[in-house]
C-alpha cells in the first residue's frame, strides 16, 4: 500500500499522473515505437511487437520503455 504523499518518480518523458495509471488503462493501448500492451497478469504486463514478438516488463520497467519510446519519436 502506498503511504499518503508518495510522489512518484517517473522517467524523462512520462509524467506522474501517466506513471500512477494502472494496468486497467495500460492494458489494450498501442504504444507507437513499443508495441501493444496486450495483457496484465500476476503483476506483469505482456508487449507485443510487430513480427510476434513479445516481451514482459515490470510496472517501472514499462514506464521506462514508453519513456524510451517517446523519447525515439520526439514525443
Amino acid at each position: 500500500m502506498l503511504r499518503w504523499g508518495f510522489e512518484p518518480n517517473p522517467p524523462s518523458n512520462t509524467s506522474a499522473v501517466d506513471y500512477m495509471k494502472g494496468p486497467s488503462f495500460w492494458v489494450g493501448k498501442v504504444v507507437r515505437g513499443l508495441g501493444k500492451i496486450a495483457k496484465f497478469d500476476d503483476g506483469v504486463y505482456e508487449v507485443h511487437y510487430r513480427g510476434g514478438k513479445t516481451e514482459d516488463f515490470f510496472h517501472y520497467e514499462l514506464m521506462d520503455a514508453v519513456s524510451f519510446a517517446r523519447q525515439r519519436l520526439g514525443l
